[in-house]
């Protein structure tokens, strides 16, 4: 907990000057000095430093002769960015928690060059999930609050969902050809909690789901190809799902969804969080001509950005000390040769954590 203790003390002479000037004619200087000692009470206030502020995602080198260069995952603290792959194969760190000794987890993927490899960075050093024969992601990593690790994501056709030094539970297909996928975990209590899809191999017909503790809780909306759930949340036993259906953005409470947007434009929910304040989702909208970055507080709609025409989003939320943060990323012209700035909103006021001839983008966001 970021605090600073400060003490102060107050002279009370109202008190010292209560006094008969009897008494005051009798007292020596240091028995006045004593005297006011004794009545100066020590008032203790707590004032919180500002949280410090982490993000995972990617970077890279971008010119307009080689716009595919390779992604460079990469984490952020308080805006200065550090790699975690040295950029020989594609990589990006997809959800970013820190424990309460101020250890460091990453989840993401490194490409081994055929194939993207599940990854979890520790404070930088890197451990592989899925040994690389499919291709596997780590989506979403959770510690709780006796620092055990969970790791969500896939590795081939079946979702996963790996506690660290513990079990790894293997979540396969209902239908034959199909594939499952876990996009965000959370612990509640002793329960673990994931979300995520099932849907054929060809991308199509997904089945958005919740699990709990590794079986089937409930399923979200009906199956449609525009759809998805991208991020789960519990508070007092309720389970929150960000995520889209059709063209709408929604949030689930416990299965019932919360329509964000009328469907006019394409929208969709990518993080939830809930606090003291209220349901806090991040997401994005289309105006028509550009799509802007938006934060929902309990069904209400703000852009983070202004111009309609432009292209943002904000990826994730997470609100400490009342302060709301939310992480993205905005396509702005003024860097010319980093033509997406990764961005990150303080109570709905912008800072770029990009740098000139880079690109980077924000999927995660987290403070302390």
């Amino acid at each position: 907990m970021n605090k600073i203790t400060v003490l102060f003390t107050i002279t009370l002479l109202g008190l010292l000057f209560s006094c008969t000037a009897d008494r005051l004619e009798d007292q020596t200087v240091s028995e006045m000095e004593s005297d006011m000692e004794k009545r100066r009470p020590v008032i203790i206030i707590d004032t919180y430093l500002p949280p410090t502020t982490y993000a995972a995602g990617f970077e890279r080198i971008w010119s307009s002769a080689n716009p595919l260069q390779k992604r460079t995952a990469t984490v952020w603290v308080n805006g200065v960015a550090t790699a975690l792959t040295d950029g020989t194969q594609a990589a990006a760190g997809n959800s970013v928690v820190v424990d309460a000794a101020d250890n460091v987890y990453v989840a993401g993927f490194e490409s081994n060059g055929t194939k993207n490899v599940a990854k979890l960075w520790v404070n930088g050093v890197v451990n592989s999930l899925t040994n690389g024969i499919n291709s596997g992601s780590a989506n979403s990593v959770f510690v709780d609050d006796s620092n055990n690790v969970y790791v969500g994501g896939y590795d081939g056709s079946n979702a996963k969902l790996w506690q660290i030094g513990g079990a790894t539970q293997t979540f396969t297909p209902v239908e034959t050809n199909n594939v499952v996928r876990i996009t965000s975990v959370f612990k509640y209590n002793t329960d673990v909690y994931a979300c995520g899809y099932e849907m054929s191999a060809s991308g199509t017909n997904p089945n958005h789901k919740v699990w709990k503790n590794g079986s089937p809780l409930f399923s979200l909306g009906g199956i449609t190809n525009n759809s998805s759930a991208n991020s789960i949340f519990v508070s007092s036993g309720d389970v929150y799902v960000a995520g889209k259906e059709g063209t709408k953005a929604v949030v689930w409470k416990n299965g019932v969804p919360t329509y964000l947007s009328n469907g006019t434009y394409n929208a969709s929910a990518k993080s939830v969080y809930v606090s003291g304040l209220g349901v806090h989702v991040a997401g994005y909208e289309y105006t028509g001509s550009g799509r802007v970055a938006k934060l929902w507080k309990n069904g209400v709609g703000t852009n983070l950005t202004t111009d309609v025409n432009g292209n943002a989003y904000a990826s994730s939320v997470y609100v400490k000390n009342f302060i709301v943060f939310a992480g993205g990323t905005v396509r702005n012209p003024t860097y010319s040769n980093a033509p997406n700035v990764a961005t990150v909103w303080t109570n709905n006021v912008p800072a770029s954590w990009s740098t000139q001839n880079y690109e980077h983008e924000i999927f995660s966001i987290y403070a302390e």
